[in-house]
């Protein structure tokens, strides 16, 4: 049986993405890299990276928020071999201010995100009031 051999690890608290080395034992991974969360702010101006899609031109991860954990989130790329954080997705982000889950139809080349919360709605405890209307789906302009 053949396994992946490298594992990207978001975390949506600390902002740090880990990679992880499966081989030889993928019952005992190893971190080999960990992308820290200021290189990620300092890199695209994203925090709390969430969802992990591999591309055609990379890695593409979504971001639940900006550096201080509010809106906006966003789409950022990575290199699938240097696991380097190369650049964010938009071009053109329109009036999107949430980033959550994140999908793509390659052949025609459009990015769909779902909008969600912010880290500041709901790490420290759930704020009801910033929640509330939060929720929509739309479509931003990218690569």
């Amino acid at each position: 049986m053949e396994y992946v051999q490298f594992v990207l690890v978001p975390g949506l608290r600390s902002s740090n993405a880990h990679v992880l080395d499966t081989k030889p034992d993928p019952r005992k991974p190893v971190v080999i890299r960990t992308i820290t969360a200021k290189k990620l702010v300092d890199r695209v101006g994203h925090s709390r990276s969430h969802t992990v899609h591999c591309g055609p031109d990379g890695i593409d991860v979504s971001a639940l928020a900006d550096a201080d954990g509010k809106a906006p989130g966003g789409v950022f790329m990575m290199d699938h071999e240097s696991f380097d954080v190369s650049r964010r997705w938009e071009i053109d982000r329109g009036p999107q201010q949430f980033s959550y889950e994140m999908w793509w139809h390659l052949g025609h080349d459009p990015l769909v995100t779902s909008e969600r919360a912010t880290p500041d709605m709901f790490e420290d405890g759930l704020e009801a009031e910033m929640l509330r209307g939060s929720g929509s789906v739309t479509a931003a302009g990218g690569r």
